[in-house]
C-alpha cells in the first residue's frame, strides 16, 4: 500500500472515529476527573531543581494565520492557561502548530513532533473554547494526546478576552467553557480587558 493511501486511510478512520464518538456524546477515551489544571500531573516530569518547562501549543485551524502573539504574551506573563505555573518558572515553546481543520486530523501527528522536541506539556489554545462556535472536539483531543502520547494537556493559553466573555455570557457555550476550562473564567477582568 502506498504511503499516501496509508495516510489517507488513517485520516479517514480518525475522521470517522471522531465524528462517531462526538455524535454518540462520547467525546473522550476517559472521563475528565477534574476540569481544573492538575499541577501534580503537569510538574511530575520536572527534575529536582528544574526551573524550566517545555511546552507545545496547538491552535484551532480557523486561526491558522494567527501570529501567536496573545499565546506567547500570556506565557511570558503567566496568565490564562499558564497561570498555574510558578512565576519564576521559565516556559519554553518547543512546538507551535494547528489542528489541521475539523475534525482535527493533525492532532494525530503534531504532538509527536513536539514530544521529539522535548515537550513536557501540550496546551490547546484558547481559540478552541472561545471560537464561534467553540470546538466540539476539545476534550477528545485532550484525551487522545494524554492517552497516546502520555503528555499532560492544558486547555487554554491566553486569557479569554473580555469581549468574547461578554458575547458568550448569553450563549450555551459559556457552560462548555465552564466545563473544560473554568480557570480561564476566573481570570481578573482587567487582564481579560487587556487581552481584547
Amino acid at each position: 500500500m502506498s504511503l499516501f493511501k496509508e495516510r489517507q486511510n488513517r485520516r479517514e478512520f480518525f475522521q470517522h472515529s471522531v465524528f462517531g464518538m462526538a455524535s454518540l456524546g462520547a467525546i473522550g477515551t476517559r472521563k475528565l476527573a477534574s476540569p481544573d489544571l492538575n499541577r501534580k500531573e503537569i510538574f511530575s516530569s520536572l527534575k529536582e531543581g528544574s526551573d524550566k518547562k517545555k511546552i507545545g501549543i496547538i491552535i484551532c485551524a480557523r486561526y491558522e494565520s494567527c501570529g501567536g502573539g496573545k499565546c506567547l504574551r500570556s506565557m511570558r506573563e503567566h496568565v490564562g492557561g499558564f497561570s498555574k505555573y510558578p512565576d519564576s518558572m521559565m516556559l519554553d515553546v518547543v512546538g507551535f502548530g494547528q489542528c489541521g481543520g475539523c475534525p482535527g486530523v493533525n492532532v494525530e501527528y503534531v504532538p509527536e513532533e513536539m514530544k521529539k522536541n522535548g515537550a513536557e506539556v501540550i496546551h490547546l489554545a484558547t481559540g478552541f473554547v472561545v471560537g464561534y462556535p467553540p470546538c466540539p472536539y476539545t476534550l477528545y483531543f485532550k484525551n487522545f494526546i494524554e492517552s497516546y502520547y502520555e503528555l499532560p494537556v492544558v486547555i487554554g493559553t491566553h486569557p479569554i478576552p473580555l469581549k468574547y466573555l461578554t458575547a458568550h455570557s448569553k450563549l450555551p457555550s459559556l457552560k462548555e467553557i465552564e466545563k473544560v476550562a473554568p480557570y480561564l473564567l476566573k481570570e481578573d477582568k482587567e487582564i481579560m480587558l487587556d487581552y481584547n
